[in-house]
């Protein structure tokens, strides 16, 4: 007895140690609450990282309702509060925003970046010019600016502003005025996107009424907040339920102690193990430990009910089950797709302390079944007695709807679903996009040198005119040179002589053009400004292989410039499409791999009692492809628990198959109850990819029970 309850003691003082060390740890190093941190990491999200590094992904719209006086005062009463702000670089609303530097580069190379009519006019055609343009001043009493440098129009005004304007303004068409700003954080920083937040919305709160806000920076810190708020109200429900359960099931106060503090202890390290391996680990992992704890528990189910404890006998039934999982859960680890792969490793190392401790310390711990339940007992044989319907059925049941399920599968490739929906940001995204982007998209120009990168932004917008990159701002040094020459071959002299002699019979004074395009005849060289090209919003980003820009193109013409290897098109929903079904030929090679694998085990440790074990592999399995053929998709988190619940039905498989009858149905049920409470919670989460997790437990879980009726031996 005295030993007993030194055993006991040395147990509670260790674990509380590790649990206090563990929670000092967790709070040091809190878990991402940013789904998207937890993405596969390959070509096509490599491609968005290069997309998130441009200045041009890192904007903040903000939308003032209508047109009207007030409507403007308003946008620039916002455009003056935004300005001051830390996060803030720039804020953009009319011309008169333009930076002095922007001023001075497109004034220096104005002739330049104009677009040059280099076709001689005669002296009529310089007459008539002129006639037309004293008509249009005199007509109707309209002020029309007349430009005594260029009064023919030679030299077009180059495009160097994206979106509409109304009266020097930016607006959203038919909406009302924008106001742009440029921010400092990147999508990805998570503690620069959340003081932009905080200041953005203390600095608008005076205007919140008839506006929209919209910063893709937004998602990750309100996304992070809910599902952090989420998982904690998850797991607080998934905890009281369990302990609510296990009180239910197992009457025993001490050992309800000592299970849920190994259970935590499991689980807080198995969490230190996942953030020794990955940097950012999701918070997700919290609410799906919280349902491993279900599994790790029927351990010692198995072992108590069986009364291994007070036998001193080691179940190898219950160790083979455990291997099983084990091994399904660490191929899964190795999948490029960091959120499965940390979920995966959370639920081995979980399961693997608790395993130890269940079965190699609590038999230290004197945990022994009360004699008199052994007369609940008679239940369970009872229930063994309705085990009549012959193995093969559900065998025969589960190959037919694989066969129906299969062909009709679907696989939901949008990695945005696992995400929480935020609706309103959803809907000021959709609006902005609709508006401003009309059907324009990004995409990458890479070169070796600015010359290159230049030359092919020329190139582009040849075979792209509608398009706009840096080659609307700016001149390679080649182009520069062909433009030079232009203009130096021009004969300007006679075109001033033609305007002089013109000039008066249009009704012009006599002297007014003597100083008309005087400048063009020592044109200074083309000067790159860099800071200048970044400040109009086409920056050139330094890369390992050289350098990049973005451009804009029309979704029409992608097609024609498919054939160009310095162009990445950048379309986030194709490229994650891409990243996800890449995971997914992935994970169908673990999958298959593990599913020949567990059936080995299951043959080699269950022998005559194969088919009967191998039930809780395939009719599980036929029922929850059902679902998603029924539900209409799939997505990886689907995937994810489908093989969970093989795993997870291989160990009762063997247990039963191995196991003394009564026993074992008692301890698999328990488990299923627990396992039910645990994992089936997650089904209440707003979160997709916890939700998607709980639908198939629930289905899951359905199926095993149901096995419960398969004829097996006495």
């Amino acid at each position: 007895m005295i030993l007993k309850h030194f055993e006991r003691l040395r147990f509670l003082i260790i674990a509380l140690l590790f649990v206090t060390i563990g929670v000092a740890l967790f709070i040091k190093f809190p878990l991402q609450g940013d789904i998207s941190k937890a993405l596969p990491e390959d070509k096509s999200t490599g491609v968005l990282s290069l997309y998130n590094q441009f200045d041009s992904s890192k904007k903040l719209l903000v939308l003032v309702e209508g047109f009207t006086p007030q409507s403007l005062e308003k946008a620039n009463r916002i455009k003056e509060a935004l300005s001051p702000l830390h996060e803030v670089e720039s804020v953009y609303f009319g011309a008169s925003d333009i930076d002095p530097m922007v001023r001075e580069y497109l004034s220096a190379n104005w002739y330049y970046l104009s677009n040059f009519n280099a076709m001689r006019l005669s002296k009529d055609e310089v007459k008539n010019k002129l006639g037309s343009l004293a008509s249009k001043m005199l007509s109707g009493g309209a002020y029309t600016q007349l430009d005594t440098t260029d009064p023919l129009g030679l030299f077009e005004n180059p495009s160097f502003m994206q979106g509409a304007q109304k009266d020097g303004m930016m607006i959203v068409p038919n909406r009302g005025y924008c106001v742009i700003a440029s921010v400092r954080p990147s999508v990805g920083n998570m503690e620069g996107s959340r003081a932009l937040y905080n200041e953005v919305k203390a600095a608008l709160a005076p205007y919140h009424e008839g506006i929209v806000v919209f910063s893709p920076n937004f998602y990750s810190v309100e996304n992070s907040v809910h599902i952090q708020n989420d998982v904690e109200k998850i797991t607080v429900l998934t905890i009281v339920m369990l302990i609510g359960v296990y009180f239910f099931l197992l009457r025993n106060k001490v050992m309800l102690v000592f299970s849920l503090l190994t259970l935590f202890l499991s689980g807080l390290m198995a969490i230190f193990v996942v953030k020794l391996i990955f940097t950012d680990v999701s918070i997700l992992v919290v609410a799906f430990g919280a349902g491993i704890a279900t599994i790790a528990e029927d351990y010692l189910f198995m072992l108590f009910l069986n009364d291994n404890y007070r036998k001193k006998q080691f179940n190898w039934a219950v160790f083979w089950g455990f291997s099983a999982t084990e091994i399904g859960l660490i191929s899964l680890s190795f999948i490029n797709f960091p959120l499965i792969a940390q979920l995966a490793l959370f639920a081995f190392a979980s399961l693997a302390i608790a395993y130890v401790i269940f079965a190699f310390i609590f038999p230290r711990l004197e945990f022994y079944p009360d004699e008199s339940a052994k007369k609940r007992d008679l239940f369970f044989d009872k229930l063994a007695t309705l085990r009549r319907i012959p193995p093969i059925i559900f065998t025969i049941v589960a190959f037919l709807l694989l066969l129906v399920s299969i062909p009709r599968l679907t696989f939901d490739s949008n990695f945005r679903h696992l995400d929480y929906q935020n609706i309103p940001l959803l809907k000021a995204e959709k609006l902005f996009e609709e508006t401003l982007g009309e059907d324009k998209m990004p995409i990458i120009i890479q070169a070796k040198s600015v010359e290159e990168l230049l030359q092919n932004a020329e190139i582009l917008r040849q075979r792209a005119p509608e398009s706009y990159s840096i080659a609307n701002i700016a001149l390679s040094h080649s182009k520069s040179l062909q433009r030079s020459y232009q203009i130096e071959k021009y004969d300007f002299t006679s075109l001033r002589q033609d305007l002089e002699e013109t000039s008066s019979e249009a009704g012009f004074r006599k002297g007014m053009f003597t100083n008309s395009y005087i400048s063009l005849q020592k044109l200074p060289p083309y000067t790159l400004n860099i800071k200048a090209l970044r400040n109009l919003g086409c920056e050139i980003i330094q890369t390992n292989t050289g350098v990049m820009s973005l451009a804009y193109i029309k979704m029409d013409d992608l097609r024609t410039l498919s054939s160009f290897d310095f162009l990445i098109p950048i379309d986030p929903k194709s490229l994650l499409s891409s990243s996800a079904s890449n995971a997914l030929k992935e994970f169908k090679t673990i999958f298959i791999m593990g599913f020949a694998f567990l059936v080995t085990i299951i043959i080699a440790v269950t022998r005559k009692r194969a088919l009967e074990a191998l039930n809780f592999l395939f009719f599980p399995m036929s029922v929850i492809l059902a679902m998603f053929a029924i539900s209409g998709s799939y997505n990886l988190m689907h995937l994810f628990a489908l093989f969970l619940m093989m795993v997870y039905g291989i160990d009762y498989g063997i247990y039963l198959a191995r196991g003394e009858l009564s026993n074992s149905m008692k301890a698999v049920i328990y488990s299923c109850l627990t396992t039910f409470a645990g994992f089936g919670v997650l089904i209440l989460s707003d979160v997709p990819a916890v939700h998607s997790i709980g639908e198939v437990t629930i289905v899951g879980i359905i199926a095993i029970m149901m096995l419960f009726f398969q004829k097996g031996e006495s």
